[in-house]
């Protein structure tokens, strides 16, 4: 999940760094250009074309020697402006190699420099080049506060590239929040600040109109994301990017002939080479192939995509033009699920970064009033330390003279404590176990009971309710669920017997899916109204097995009803799979409710395991595992399920 948000966000964040540099790069040239020189007599002029080509690639083989010679002048003249050029570079390479300590302690100590400098557009360049950084570590919510700050100072000084920086910053970091109409609102001021420069830039002002476009594509304003998109491409045709999403907004606003027109100028201006990789572009070249009825081509296309959020969009798109809209419904619920996902965990790192902060100033607290504490009491100890020995000497003298008489008496006590506590002990985990089995009684008898009464009182409704064919049904299910509570006080009164194997199977031939059909309606009952109850087989309704159709009914009602139990959103699924190569059948039960927790999870089927404060599996899965192995299957716990919890039953037949 961690590669998948940082895959997004540099997708986002390289266009508004691009973007920046090249205000960057024009403010440099200005900046050394002022009439005072570069920092006057503090650094020579000469060096600011140097600089200012180190700052824009530093992977040239020249720029560690020049980065030492700034470092040596500045030791041997005591210049600051050389050691503050130095330390600029250095944090730059440390942003690069992804080195966050050197990078923080260099960038705030160069930010120190720069400000006393007054170097105005190289302290803003680093500002911005530290919210780069905290996006790139993932740290959301440390990189929206250094985007504050940048925008923030950039606006006190009158910085236009710092302000339009800290806007482009701040628009990608709330866009992939998903509060589009806020990074809308950035990405504007950004626009205006882009305007307002002396020699407008045409190609930043088209990045900054495609951002606007894109924001508004993701918050599903086609229109207007429309409108944006085309004033990007006539203000400078050289964003492929904005040909890309242009094409993909008329295919949302159905408007086919425009998207032809601009895909294929898309391909005319620029090479495939460029924009192949671009999930976006992969996303209409599937749109294109689609509607021209390559389907299997566009599908190949949608598969080759590595952002799984482009992906489900892209294929949802396509499955829409092939009209199977159960797949297209499929997709967009991935999609959907995928997006949840990255934006939770989006919150949930900028949650911890701001408790994280929080700690550390809560931490700083603590320690002062601690030092305030202790030097208060350094007094009273002082003052008390004489009447304190003069204390300790006369208890000393009465302890030993006591002590014999006390080892003799503890040694007793101890004794009889340790017979209380042992006794106490034995006596709460019988009543504990007391408690557990008779609520495990009534955790397995509830449910074959209630079905009973529930039918018997839809049988003994007046005569025009139910037809012949429903009372029929409803008899079979009162004797189904009979038979169960039978067995179920049989197998209570018969605990030991069963646990050692000791009992009957009753084998028949069984039609699978019909025997699932009737389990469902035994706990239908109990499922709450926010939840589906489903079921799904790979076998016809003529497919019949030789099992105890008792027993496995016992099986999968204990599954469904703990599934009932702590499910409260979502679905609740019984699926049916036979395996021919492996001549096997397993009875699945899957909820989306709350899981069980990784410590209980080894020891999930002994007798009275607790899953949560107050239900409990109790003799329910024990039983079930002593069922399962009775009939050479097994029964267990999916542990690579994730969204829930998976049961399963799995026989050889």
């Amino acid at each position: 999940m961690k590669s998948l948000i940082k895959y997004c966000y540099s997708l986002r964040f390289a266009m508004a760094l691009v973007t920046s540099c090249m205000l960057w790069i024009s403010s440099l040239s200005a900046f050394a250009s002022k009439d005072d020189g570069f920092w006057g007599d503090k650094v020579p002029e000469s060096l600011s074309d140097r600089f200012s080509e180190a700052f824009v690639d530093l992977k040239q083989e020249w720029v560690t020697e020049f980065i030492d010679s700034l470092k040596t002048e500045g030791t041997k003249s005591g210049g600051e402006g050389y050691a503050c050029l130095a330390d600029i570079l250095i944090a730059v390479q440390a942003c690069e190699r992804g080195d966050s300590l050197e990078f923080v302690s260099i960038s705030s100590q160069a930010l120190e420099e720069t400000k006393e400098l007054k170097a105005e557009n190289l302290y803003f360049n680093l500002l911005a080049n530290r919210v780069g950084f905290y996006v790139q570590c993932e740290d959301y919510y440390k990189a929206q506060k250094e985007a504050d700050v940048l925008i923030s100072e950039a606006r006190q000084y009158g910085n236009i590239a710092g302000m339009m920086s800290g806007y482009m910053s701040m628009g990608v970091i709330l866009s992939g929040c998903c509060q589009h109409k806020e990074a809308i609102r950035n990405f504007e001021h950004a626009l205006k600040c882009v305007e307002k420069t002396e020699h407008e830039n045409l190609m930043v002002k088209a990045q900054v109109l495609f951002c606007i476009g894109d924001s508004y594509m993701n918050a599903k304003q086609y229109t207007k994301a429309r409108d944006y998109l085309i004033k990007s491409i006539n203000t400078s045709p050289t964003e492929y990017g904005a040909y890309i999403s242009l094409a993909l907004c008329y295919f949302k606003l159905n408007d086919i002939s425009n998207f032809k027109k601009y895909l294929s100028e898309l391909h005319e201006v620029f090479d495939e080479s460029a924009v192949g990789d671009n999930p976006n572009y992969l996303h209409v070249t599937a749109i294109d192939k689609g509607l021209n009825h390559d389907y299997s081509k566009a599908l190949a296309v949608c598969e080759s995509i590595e952002d799984p959020v482009y992906k489900m969009r892209s294929k949802a798109d396509v499955y829409r033009l092939m009209n199977d809209w159960q797949n297209t419904y499929k997709c967009y619920e991935m999609e959907r699920n995928y997006s949840d996902s990255i934006r939770q965990a989006i919150y949930s790192n900028m949650l911890c970064s701001a408790d994280s902060e929080m700690a550390a100033l809560y931490n700083l607290h603590e320690k002062d009033a601690e030092i305030r504490k202790n030097r208060t009491m350094i007094l009273c100890i002082s003052f008390g330390a004489a009447l304190l020995l003069i204390v300790s000497f006369a208890v000393i003298l009465n302890i030993r003279m006591r002590s014999r008489w006390q080892k003799n008496k503890l040694a007793i006590i101890q004794r009889y404590n340790s017979e209380l506590t042992e006794a106490k002990k034995n006596a709460e985990e019988a009543n504990r176990l007391k408690t557990l089995f008779l609520q495990n009684i009534s955790h397995d008898v509830r449910t074959p009971l209630n079905a009973i009464v529930g039918f018997s009182q839809l049988l003994g409704l007046p005569d025009g309710f139910n037809s012949d064919e429903e009372k029929e049904q409803y008899k079979s299910y009162v004797t189904n669920n009979s038979e169960m509570l039978i067995m179920l006080f049989e197998d209570i009164l018969n605990m030991d017997e069963i646990e050692k194997g000791n009992f009957k199977l009753v084998y028949s031939e069984t039609l699978c899916n019909e025997l699932c059909v009737k389990t469902l309606k035994c706990v239908e009952y109990r499922v709450q109204p926010t939840v589906n109850l489903k079921f799904s087989s790979n076998v016809d309704d003529s497919f019949k097995a030789n099992l105890d159709g008792r027993r496995i009914q016992q099986v999968i009602v204990n599954f469904l009803t703990n599934a009932c139990k702590h499910t409260h959103q979502g679905e609740i699924r019984l699926d049916l799979n036979y395996d021919e190569s492996k001549r096997s059948l397993r009875f699945s039960v899957i909820d989306t409710g709350e899981g069980v927790a990784p410590e209980i999870r080894e020891k999930l089927f002994s007798r009275f395991v607790k899953k949560g404060k107050e239900d409990s599996h109790g003799i329910g899965l024990d039983i079930c595992n002593t069922i399962a192995e009775k009939m050479g299957g097994s029964v267990s716990l999916d542990q690579t399920y994730t969204e829930g919890a998976k049961f399963d039953l799995v026989l050889t037949v």
